[in-house]
């Protein structure tokens, strides 16, 4: 059975995943910081500012882990300093540096919702000229 086309339980139909096809020929785009933050934050259901091993779980299964349970467990262990069982606004920079040492990419299919991260972050900033890239990168990328 080749693994890229397989599916597992449980995955959120709604998440891009990062299962790359063997004939595909593009190279991964890695996701920054900022989108692995507003990743984790987007999984805070309950909005209470801390992400719990349920949220973190939830997460690393839309970044693509094949193991996310076990990845949440190593993320509460590396980045949950006061041990209080949750990733505290203080303490997800060490989340995010984890997530960026295991190399999660972007996929085709998950690639605009980056981008529109990215616009958003910069209108936040008032980065005009970034704002005008990424608007140009998207309209010129669309797929009718």
């Amino acid at each position: 059975m080749n693994m890229a086309f397989a599916t597992t339980r449980g995955v959120d139909k709604n998440c891009a995943r990062n299962l790359v096809k063997s004939r595909d020929k593009q190279l991964p785009i890695r996701y920054t910081t900022e989108q692995l933050r507003g990743m984790f934050w987007r999984y805070d259901t309950n909005r209470d500012g801390k992400l719990s091993r349920k949220e973190l779980k939830d997460a690393f299964n839309c970044l693509g882990s094949s193991i996310p349970g076990f990845r949440a467990h190593r993320a509460l262990n590396r980045a949950d300093e006061n041990g209080d069982g949750y990733i505290s606004e203080e303490e997800v920079e060490e989340l995010v540096s984890y997530a960026v040492k295991l190399g999660y990419v972007v996929n085709n299919s998950s690639l605009f919702l980056s981008l529109k991260w990215q616009l958003y972050i910069s209108n936040a900033r008032g980065d005009q000229t970034e704002v005008a890239l990424v608007t140009s990168f998207v309209s010129q990328h669309k797929r009718g």
